[in-house]
Parts: C-alpha cells; structure tokens; sequence
C-alpha cells in the first residue's frame, strides 16, 4: 500500500495548491474530491487573484440587514433552521470579530497573504505552462445599489482613531503644536488669574 503523508479534501484552487506545495516538499499527499479539479467553487467564480487585502465579510448590523437573512432574501448568507444552534456559538464569535476595530485587526493579519498572492500563482502558472492564460488588464466592478453612508459610520470611530495616533506620532505636529499650545495654556491660566482678582 502506497505511504500517504498528507490528505487534502477539496480540489479547488486552494486545495489542489496546497497538496502540490506539499508535494514539492517531499510529502505524499492524497487530493481528495467529488469531481475533477477545479470543478466545484473554483469553476464558478470570477477567478481572480486578488493581491490586496480584502476588507473581512462582518455580521449584519443594522435590523433591515439581519431581516433579510432571516427571510432568506439576502444572496450573501444562506441557512437551514435546524443547523442554528449548532452553529450559534460561531455566530457569535463572528459577531463580537465584526466590529469595526476588530476588522481592521483582521484586514491587517490577513495583508501578508494577500501581499504574496499574485507572485506565488504567477510561479505556479509558469511551471505548468499556464502564464498564457492570465489576463492583466484589471477587472470592473458593478454596484446595483451604493451602501456606502453605513459603511462610513461604521468605520469612522476606527479612522478618526488612526487619524488621531498619526497625528500624536508627527512629529512636525510636536514641533509646531506643543509651544503653541503651552503658550495658549499659559496665556489663559494668566486670564483666569486676572479675573479672580478683578471678582475679589
């Protein structure tokens, strides 16, 4: 019987790129799926490969959003009732990880990956022989409707706090600011002190 070191479920463009790494590495790595490769979510999706770091799927936030779900009217999210509460306490793990720090947290940890996306696959397409069939040109996207004010006010407790650390970290701001401010400081305390001897 043949020695099997690893076992990779799944096909697709992850699954087959992991077992071929492993292989490259000396293991003996079993691909297991249903179909070929590549037949299954890899086949029905844009097949891009994106080399910037995707901002993280969150929980809904706003009731409208967490109605469309429940009703199965929204193409994002899909359930079945009985499976809930085995999964509730994921989706409240996910929950807690959606709120607006936390997914920057998140964009952060994941920009390393996605920083090596486009090289590793552009090596991958040159060994197969593939690199003919990569396309450089860009890709567009098309929105049917603008949800941009949510986002916003979602996210703006985050950048103005970033915006607040750069611009404590400046260093032209403690140049400039500090005297200033400690000239301002100086110049009221001297206009309370006037006025409580002027009340006396």
């Amino acid at each position: 019987m043949a020695r099997t070191d690893a076992i990779v479920l799944g096909a697709g463009i992850v699954g087959t790129t992991i077992a071929l790494h492993l292989a490259k590495r000396g293991l003996a790595v079993a691909l297991v799926d249903r179909r070929e490769p590549g037949e299954e979510t890899s086949y029905g999706n844009t097949r891009i490969i994106e080399g910037n770091t995707i901002f993280p799927a969150a929980f809904p936030r706003s009731l409208a959003a967490l109605a469309r779900v429940a009703l199965k009217r929204a193409p994002e999210a899909n359930y079945h009732v009985t499976f809930l509460p085995k999964v509730a306490p994921w989706l409240l793990a996910f929950r807690a990880w959606s709120q607006p720090d936390k997914l920057v947290e998140t964009a952060r940890a994941m920009r390393p990956l996605f920083g090596r996306a486009v090289a590793e696959h552009e090596a991958l397409m040159a060994e197969t022989g593939a690199a003919h069939l990569r396309r450089t040109t860009g890709w567009l996207k098309l929105y049917r409707r603008i949800i941009l004010p949510p986002i916003v006010l979602a996210c703006m407790p985050v950048l103005g706090n970033q915006m607040i650390q750069i611009i404590k970290d400046s260093a032209f701001l403690t140049i400039i600011a500090v005297p200033e401010l400690t000239h301002a400081a100086s110049a009221i305390q001297s206009a309370v002190i006037q006025l409580k001897v002027l009340n006396v």
